[in-house]
């Protein structure tokens, strides 16, 4: 056996924590961007609506409109999305910090981006560093990775 191996192996539990992120990830449909945020009722124009006011960037605040005050249908399909991606982003962090592969906040909103347009179901594969790192994912292995701030795609 080599003295410094080249990786080594996440522990089962860790990877069935990555399994259940990944699945559960696959079936959400349209992910949310941005920040979670919070939601607010704006009643302005004499017509109440509900929107979701995050940030899409930092620094950069914007809204998105739910729906009509009395739309709870939407409003709590909002509550759910919001939840899911507070979820989420609590999984990825611990992920981060068990060894898994993560990429920046730039790079992951580039990728919400590409998934919520349909790119990656239309065909649209990453290749190179993404790539490598989401196979160490895949493989349940810890390894150094390189970081790089590109988003190679084929």
């Amino acid at each position: 056996m080599a003295k410094n191996p080249l990786y080594r192996a996440q522990e089962l539990a860790f990877r069935t924590q990555y399994a259940e992120l990944k699945e559960r990830t696959l079936v959400a449909g349209e992910l949310l961007p941005g920040s979670t945020g919070t939601l607010a009722l704006r009643k302005g124009t004499g017509y109440p609506y509900w929107y979701r006011v995050y940030y899409p960037i930092p620094g950069k605040q914007a809204e998105e409109l739910v729906g009509k005050d009395d739309d709870i249908v939407a409003l709590e399909a909002m509550r759910e999305r919001m939840a899911f991606a507070d979820w989420a982003a609590a999984q990825v962090s611990a992920l981060r910090k068990l060894g898994f592969q993560v990429a920046d906040k730039g790079t992951a909103r580039v990728l919400v981006e590409l998934h919520n347009c349909g790119a990656f179901s239309a065909g649209l594969i990453l290749v190179g560093t993404l790539s490598y790192m989401a196979w160490l994912n895949e493989l349940g292995a810890i390894a150094v990775s390189a970081r790089t701030l590109d988003v190679d795609l084929a």
